[in-house]
């Protein structure tokens, strides 16, 4: 199973991008800067994560409206 979440830097879950089982090589997500209500974000910096069995990996990322 594959994991794609957005956080806020208070750790809070901003979004589920992906939460569904793929297959081996290249899969590109868009975040279109929403929510899990389908409002805007605020700018700024967010966290991605990243999970798949046998693998985790957290990175920063900077949001711009």
């Amino acid at each position: 199973m594959t994991n794609l979440a957005v956080f806020n830097l208070l750790g809070e879950r901003v979004r589920l991008l992906v939460d569904a089982r793929k297959l081996p090589g290249r899969h590109a997500i868009e975040w279109d800067g929403k929510n899990a209500n389908g409002d805007v974000v605020s700018t700024g910096i967010y966290i991605f994560r990243l999970e798949t069995p046998g693998f985790v990996r957290t990175r920063r990322m900077l949001f711009l409206k």
